[in-house]
């Protein structure tokens, strides 16, 4: 059973937010219902809360990863650490002090030790359960993974003799708790495969085999699967991550040209694309409402901005003929790999019927909201106009109103993401963003990209 932390805790702070900018502070007042709410959000008072519970542990390199809140309910947060020179990777959930029953009935869920000892406590004083990884509320199969002969019969169940993993190194590529961890396989210093283990809410094993790879777009094969489990995986796909070249600033047009013709194909070459769910407008006018309200939720004073450009998106949608094709539905830079003049994309977890512009407002959103945050990377809009040009080359011109609309929307989308991912200029940056989108609908010149000058301000 989880351990328990009661009485009179260390970590009961309500004056001192030295490491939190005071939009976060603001918030943890106005959620008096999440008592542990500081701790998700402040690596120091998380970093209390582990010592408070692991006397005599070291732990050290606190490094947070990103935020998952639900306004009202609860907050998730990930973190990792080093423990007795041991790289862990811990998750913290804040609940509301009524849910006392459901956070001991996650506590006592079955569990494997680790380096911090039990693999999950909780904290009765502030409704905070921790859990250690591999240890997972809603992923309970990852904790064979800790276990040698566990791992491999649970892989053998996924491969089914199509590769065997039995001497593979379990690598995690990116882990988003209660939701999502996906690991590569290693074996004699190479990557052979990518394995992907869901909840249920986002398991959907059959997507990845509607598309398939053409002249230009790579997509990985599936190489095994196992529906109890909800996990699924694909072969491993080489090639540079178009995040990292960004980054670096090795990209160059022609590389984003390649990548525009690939989504065009990605396009036009489902195979079965009647399998793919349908994105109705009524639906995007739902999702759209929801994302200025959450804004609202996190940023009060963006509130007022956040549902008027809600508005204008949602109007603009009613006019908007029905477009369908196959589109990826959550395309970015972290999700395209550079292989000579061939793309690979993957991660088809949110393929859908929609309109195609969905795909490239997506993309550019987040090309336009990292810019900033980046010296050395290629101008927003070079990425654009590349992108849209390599575009053309498959399947002609983009209509520019249509662009900026669905544009405008990933924006909205985009606008809180620095909160999720602890960038202590959030606010600054989810203003400048909203200002963005507001100028792609008034159909103003679209400048460069958030202001380096936005990144470097204080909160």
């Amino acid at each position: 059973m989880a351990g328990r932390t009661s009485g009179s805790s260390p970590l009961t702070l309500t004056t001192a937010f030295d490491m939190l900018c005071p939009a976060e502070a603001d918030l943890i007042l106005r959620e008096p219902e999440l008592p542990g709410l500081r701790v998700v959000l402040d690596p120091d008072a998380f970093a209390e809360l582990l010592q408070s519970r692991l006397r005599g542990t070291v732990v050290r390199g606190i490094k947070d990863g990103y935020v998952h809140y639900k306004p009202g309910n609860s907050c998730l947060g990930s973190y990792e650490l080093r423990v007795e020179g041991q790289v862990v990777r811990v998750y913290v959930r804040a609940y509301r002090r009524s849910d006392r029953a459901k956070i001991e009935k996650h506590a006592a869920l079955p569990q494997v030790a680790g380096a911090m000892g039990p693999g999950r406590f909780y904290m009765e004083d502030l409704a905070l359960l921790v859990t250690v990884f591999p240890n997972d509320v809603r992923l309970p199969v990852l904790a064979r993974l800790a276990d040698d002969q566990r791992r491999r019969e649970l892989f053998h169940r996924v491969f089914r003799g199509r590769f065997d993993p039995s001497g593979a190194e379990v690598i995690c590529l990116g882990y988003k708790p209660e939701r999502r961890f996906v690991a590569a396989l290693r074996e004699s210093g190479s990557e052979r495969a990518v394995v992907k283990f869901y909840d249920w809410e986002t398991f959907a094993p059959a997507k990845a085999k509607l598309f398939r790879s053409s002249e230009i777009l790579r997509v990985a094969k599936r190489l095994g699967r196992c529906k109890r489990h909800r996990i699924v995986a694909y072969e491993w796909l080489p090639g540079r991550l178009l995040r990292d070249e960004l980054v670096s600033g090795r990209a160059t047009p022609h590389d984003l040209e390649h990548v525009g013709a690939a989504v065009a194909e990605l396009h036009t070459e489902a195979v079965e694309p009647s399998m793919l769910p349908e994105i109705r407008h009524a639906s995007l006018a739902k999702r759209v409402a929801t994302l200025a309200w959450f804004v609202g939720c996190v940023f009060p004073s963006a509130a007022h901005r956040a549902a008027t450009l809600a508005e204008r998106i949602i109007e603009r949608l009613r006019h908007e003929p029905r477009r369908l094709a196959p589109i990826h539905g959550d395309l970015n830079e972290k999700q395209v790999l550079l292989a000579g003049d061939r793309v690979g994309l993957v991660d088809f977890d949110e393929s859908a019927m929609g309109d195609p512009a969905i795909d490239l407002g997506n993309f550019l959103g987040y090309s336009y909201y990292d810019h900033g945050m980046t010296p050395g990377r290629l101008p927003a809009e070079t990425v654009r106009d590349a992108v849209l040009e390599g575009y053309r080359w498959q399947a002609g011109p983009m209509d520019a109103n249509r662009f900026n609309l669905y544009l405008a929307m990933s924006l909205l989308r985009i606008a809180p993401r620095g909160f999720r991912t602890r960038d202590p200029h959030w606010p600054e940056r989810l203003e400048a963003v909203l200002a963005r989108a507001e100028s792609l609908l008034d159909g103003q010149h679209v400048h460069s990209s958030v202001p380096r000058a936005v990144c470097a301000a204080d909160c």
